[in-house]
């Protein structure tokens, strides 16, 4: 029997986005160890620009937060697996998605008063 290298993983999908983070899922490769290597990409002026990688050791779950985006930029992400044997192939990119502008903070509860003879 001739080991290989983990295939990607597949089925890479963002199922929220927030400011800054989203949580990403994939579908487990075949031979991997659980860990798992992302490879976020932004969106600069049309080139997709490799950010820092991101690992994901053990679990059952085939998830991360990926946190430290810029808010409001276009994403996509694509993520590899990893064997004793090394780091496999990556996955085909996710579908681009846009972080979320900043929100601003709650201002205060408007208060209605009592109705006067005045205010009617």
């Amino acid at each position: 029997h001739v080991k290989t290298l983990p295939a990607a993983p597949t089925l890479v999908r963002v199922t929220t986005v927030q400011a800054s983070s989203v949580t990403l899922q994939w579908n487990p490769s075949e031979g991997a160890d659980a860990n798992y290597f992302v490879f976020p990409q932004r969106d600069d002026n049309g080139e997709w620009v490799e950010e820092a990688t991101r690992v994901k050791e053990g679990g059952e779950a085939a998830e991360l937060q990926v946190s430290g985006l810029v808010k409001g930029a276009s994403y996509r992400f694509l993520v590899a697996s990893s064997s004793p044997l090394g780091v496999g192939a990556r996955s085909i990119p996710s579908f681009p998605v846009s972080t979320l502008e900043s929100v601003p903070e709650p201002g205060p509860t408007p208060f209605a008063s009592e109705p006067t003879i005045s205010s009617l």
